[in-house]
């Protein structure tokens, strides 16, 4: 594709003036249309008086005239040869070195520059490769009348060279250095992603990706829902497996209308500085958009909110709450910190079928370490109410935690979610860390509340598993269509596998987070699930790293490969993350990454 230039040209000088300093006789500098010559005055340099330069250039004309002992371009110009390699010519004298510059208009893909080169040929070509397909780069070239970048300088730029589109073949699948590096296209954007053996290659993203896979389950839901096998169900809130005639609390139903308070509270020794309204109604706004993705609209939260701080009767150290791992905490009875909060709010929120009272605190805070969480009885102008109260503390601010995450997340727990599996403390799901990279809801935690839908799992068991191909959407972003694979090993095991990869759920720009994947991470988790196991947490300050099998949980990471080694992940999470190209086998069954793009194919296969 041939490119029409529309050419510029200037001249960069240091400021000259008639009777100041130079430092080389004989050397000219053009400015506002004059030439000025370097002459010797007594003993000093200096600059004369110039002389008008008349113009010799029509406005229709390409090249550049400058008077002798200057730099003089005659044409420069360029034009795509490929997708990614460029021919530049030009035609210029009077310069000993120059250098080139390729550099994206919309300042997104590769830039490219030859740096200061010497050389006075009257022609030059140069084909340059490895730019970005589907991009419009200006061109600009500088020439000095001395080697080494000194001397009179002349600029040519705002020279415009508009890359071919990429096609399917261009970049895909080659290899590239840059990992989440990203180079668009008129569909989307190929982006570099680690593929097999830890290997860095591209694959392509669309702009507007669309599930259409006509693949079905071969089994219904329902086989996929393993019943819990656990003992002492009542020692946790929770159950690892699916719970027939499970138990709701009437304030906090797992289906229909929630009723939540959401409140600012600040202290007399500690004022809340900032924008309340903006804080707590973004905070509403999350929590409501992460249940009706989450539970497929099954449970319609109501959340009242009071937009300004409300200043608590005691000073902050008072509600320091009793939380493991606490210091100084505070003398009051929950119900009487409780109580407080609804005293303070009571005039403005209707506390009438409340499930539960979250309640916000300036950053700034430092005197309450972990704030209450708990269902708590106390009174107020609707009369006696037992939300589910949660409050947050400097702990939690410090680890960067989402606000409405932590209230999420502890929520869930009276809900019926156990949590805290696969990879306790691991940066993947909202309800092994609030403070996490991801803030979705893993597929067996929806499992075990009905908030999955058939048309989201893949389902199958071991004893008649048939060989599949299955396109997987993330359960980190809100596409449609199926999104983990389950196969049942057993009357209280299965297997579940999972897309994941930098989606709405997991960039912090959306979730108020201070965490998120990378740009570029991107491929498949496998966790085995024992529904006959309960969760031990008695040791994860002792050795127990959350996916520790020697520590009974009820679910855990299966890990895919020791090479999976990158500089930002030094706890090496990547090492259970499957890239394309990679494959495991495990308890009879081979699990394969054939295919990754806007979403990852998985392979399932039976093996003896």
């Amino acid at each position: 594709m041939f490119v029409v230039f529309s050419l510029f040209f200037s001249i960069s000088q240091a400021a000259t003036k008639a009777g100041t300093s130079c430092t080389k006789i004989g050397s000219i500098s053009i400015v506002s249309g004059k030439k000025f010559t370097c002459v010797r005055s007594g003993k000093k340099l200096i600059w004369d008086k110039g002389a008008v330069i008349p113009s010799t250039t029509k406005s229709n004309e390409s090249s550049l005239v400058l008077p002798i002992n200057q730099p003089k371009v005659k044409n420069f110009g360029g034009f795509a040869l490929t997708e990614s390699k460029v021919n530049l010519n030009l035609e210029a004298s009077g310069f000993e070195s120059y250098e080139i510059n390729l550099i994206p208009i919309n300042g997104i893909g590769n830039t490219y520059t030859s740096g200061i080169q010497n050389g006075s040929s009257s022609n030059y070509s140069w084909q340059i490769s490895n730019l970005s397909c589907g991009t419009k780069y200006e061109a600009k070239i500088i020439l000095w009348s001395e080697l080494d970048g000194k001397g009179t300088k002349i600029e040519v730029n705002n020279n415009q060279i508009e890359m071919d589109s990429c096609s399917s073949s261009s970049l895909l699948n080659k290899v590239c250095t840059n990992w989440g590096s990203k180079i668009p296209d008129n569909a989307g954007w190929f982006e570099c992603r680690y593929a097999e053996l830890n290997s860095l290659k591209y694959v392509h993203i669309s702009n507007n990706p669309i599930y259409n896979y006509d693949v079905r389950s071969p089994e219904p839901l329902t086989t996929c829902q393993v019943p819990d096998a656990s003992p002492n169900p009542n020692n946790e809130p929770g159950y690892p497996g699916y719970k027939i005639g499970r138990k709701e609390n009437s304030n906090i139903p797992t289906s229909g209308k929630l009723k939540i308070a959401l409140i600012g509270v600040d202290y007399p020794d500690l004022e809340g500085i900032g924008d309340a309204k903006t804080i707590l109604e973004s905070n509403a706004a999350l929590i409501k958009k992460w249940f009706d993705n989450f539970t497929n609209g099954k449970v319609k939260v109501e959340i009242q909110v009071y937009n300004k701080w409300l200043r608590a009767p005691r000073d902050s150290s008072y509600y320091n709450w009793g939380h493991p791992g606490a210091s100084n905490v505070t003398s009051l009875s929950d119900e009487q910190l409780v109580q407080d909060y609804v005293n303070i709010s009571d005039q403005f929120i209707d506390y009438k079928d409340i499930g539960a009272l979250f309640v916000d605190h300036p950053t700034r805070i430092n005197k309450i370490q972990y704030g209450i969480m708990r269902m708590i009885r106390v009174n107020s102008s609707e009369g006696e109410i037992s939300p589910f109260a949660v409050s947050m503390g400097s702990i939690l601010f410090s680890q960067q935690s989402a606000r409405w995450a932590v209230f999420v997340h502890e929520l869930m727990h009276p809900m019926g979610v156990m949590g805290h599996a696969p990879g306790n403390g691991w940066p993947f799901y909202i309800m092994t860390a609030q403070s996490g990279q991801s803030l979705a809801l893993s597929t067996w935690d929806r499992i075990l509340m009905d908030w999955i839908d058939s048309t989201e799992v893949y389902c199958d068991k071991l004893d008649s598993l048939r060989k599949n191909d299955i396109p997987l959407a993330s359960i980190d972003g809100e596409l449609h269509g199926f999104k983990s694979v389950i196969i049942k090993l057993s009357d209280h095991e299965a297997l579940v596998i999972e897309s994941r990869r930098k989606d709405f759920w997991s960039t912090k720009s959306n979730t108020q987070s201070g965490m998120e994947f990378e740009d570029g991470f991107a491929g498949v988790m496998i966790y085995k699930v024992d529904t006959a196991k309960r969760n031990d947490r008695t040791n994860e300050s002792n050795g127990d790293n959350g996916n520790d099998p020697r520590y009974d949980k009820f679910a855990y990471f299966l890990k895919i490969s020791e090479t999976h080694i990158n500089a930002k992940d030094p706890l090496g999470y990547f090492k259970y993350v499957m890239y394309q190209g990679e494959s495991i086998t495990t308890n009879g069954v081979k699990i394969s990454v054939i295919n990754s793009g806007d979403f990852d194919t998985v392979r399932i296969e039976k093996v003896n």
